[in-house]
C-alpha cells in the first residue's frame, strides 16, 4: 500500500485498483471533495473498486467521534468565536499534530480492520 500526503498520482499503472476514501460528514466541503475525487476516479476508470467511509458515522466510528457533525453545525451556527478558536488552535503544525494523535487513538482500532478487510491499494483522506 502506498500513502502519499499532498500529492496527486496517477493509479493508472494498477489494475484492479481498490481506493479507499475517507471523508467526515462535517461541514458540506469534505463530502463534495470526496464525491468530485469518487467521480474523476470512475471516470478514469469504471472498474476502479471504491469504499468510502464517512469517519464520524457507524460503524467507522462510535461516541465522542459520532458527535462531531452535530457539534460542528451547532457550534458554526450558534457560537461561532469557539469555532474561531477551534480552527486558530489547529491550525497550525504542533496544533494539527495534537488533533491528529488525539483522533487517530480514536479512528485507529476501526480502521485498521477496514484496511485488513478491505485491503486498498490507495487511501485518500479529505478530512
Amino acid at each position: 500500500m502506498q500513502f502519499v500526503t499532498g500529492e496527486i498520482r496517477t493509479l493508472s499503472h494498477m489494475q484492479n485498483k481498490r481506493v479507499m476514501l475517507i471523508w467526515g460528514t462535517a461541514g458540506g466541503g469534505h463530502r463534495s471533495g470526496m464525491q468530485s475525487i469518487r467521480d474523476a476516479l470512475m471516470e478514469a476508470d469504471s472498474s476502479t473498486e471504491i469504499i468510502d467511509i464517512d469517519a464520524y458515522s457507524p460503524p467507522w466510528s462510535y461516541f465522542p467521534l459520532t458527535l462531531v457533525p452535530h457539534l460542528y453545525d451547532f457550534i458554526v451556527a450558534h457560537i461561532p468565536w469557539a469555532w474561531a478558536l477551534l480552527f486558530k488552535l489547529t491550525n497550525s503544525q504542533h496544533g494539527l499534530h495534537f488533533a491528529e494523535v488525539m483522533t487517530a487513538r480514536l479512528f485507529s482500532p476501526v480502521f485498521e480492520r477496514s484496511l485488513r478487510d478491505f485491503r486498498p491499494d490507495v487511501v485518500v483522506c479529505v478530512i
